[in-house]
Formats: structure tokens, C-alpha cells, sequence
């Protein structure tokens, strides 16, 4: 439900596929590891023992930035909706 109400709040579909819910998931723990280790200050010690390292050609290219949560928002937006089209083809 709770996950239902976040779609709804940015504009999508508030039902996903079981298969599309997996790999958001999957990929929201890897986030995790980038923003704990990047943003957040945790050491990879430390960040290891709550979130799966990122194991996976070019993860060491990936690099974060803070940015303002309108300028997140519109990035995530546009990106989701670009994967939804694909997807839905």
C-alpha cells in the first residue's frame, strides 16, 4: 500500500508489475549502498553491513552529487516514465 501511495504522489501507475517490483527494489538496496557510502559518509566497512556492494560493470564510475530534492524529483520523473515506456512496449 505504502508503495501504491508513492506512485500515486509522483504521477504513476499505482499498480506495477510483480517482475517491475523486484528489480526497483533491487535496485533501490543498491542506491542505498551509493548514497550511504557517497552522500552520507558511511565508510564501505560500515555501508556493507545494511546494503548489498554494488557488484556490476562501471559501478565504480558512478558518482553522486547532493542536489535540491525538485531537481531529484524531476530527474527521477523523467527517467521512470522513459523505462515505463519501454517496458509497456
Amino acid at each position: 500500500r505504502l508503495q501504491m501511495a508513492v506512485h500515486i504522489r509522483f504521477g504513476l501507475p499505482p499498480d506495477i508489475a510483480p517482475a517491475l517490483a523486484k528489480l526497483i527494489k533491487r535496485a533501490d538496496r543498491l542506491s542505498a549502498w551509493f548514497e550511504a557510502t557517497q552522500l552520507a559518509g558511511f565508510s564501505e566497512r560500515d555501508a556493507a553491513k545494511y546494503f548489498p556492494h554494488p557488484r556490476f560493470e562501471g559501478a565504480e564510475a558512478i558518482k553522486l552529487k547532493p542536489q535540491s530534492t525538485n531537481a531529484v524529483k524531476r530527474a527521477f520523473l523523467a527517467k521512470f516514465r522513459q523505462l515505463y515506456l519501454q517496458i509497456r512496449r
